[in-house]
């Protein structure tokens, strides 16, 4: 099979920059935190947290770091939805 994979070269000046890799960082931090999380409550409940459960914890979570209203809603909860279907 030939797969065909378009791609778009990005030029950010330096604020853009640095908006794209706090983004990355903090879906990064969001999707690792809510990794552990599932892991722990797993091996104690032997219970997985369903998408929807986790988008709630997620709101705690964002009071509790305020540096991740920073990052787009909309992107955090796409790694958890990564996240959801990897586990």
């Amino acid at each position: 099979m030939n797969y065909s994979v378009d791609s778009i070269r990005l030029y950010p000046n330096q604020q853009q920059a640095k908006s794209l890799i706090q983004g990355m960082g903090s879906c990064r931090f969001v999707y690792n935190y809510f990794l552990d999380f599932k892991i722990k409550k797993w091996k104690k409940y032997g219970k997985s947290y369903s998408f929807f459960d986790i988008c709630k914890l997620l709101v705690k979570l964002k009071q509790i770091n305020p540096w991740l209203y920073q990052t787009n809603s909309q992107a955090l909860q796409h790694s958890l939805k990564n996240l959801h279907q990897s586990f």
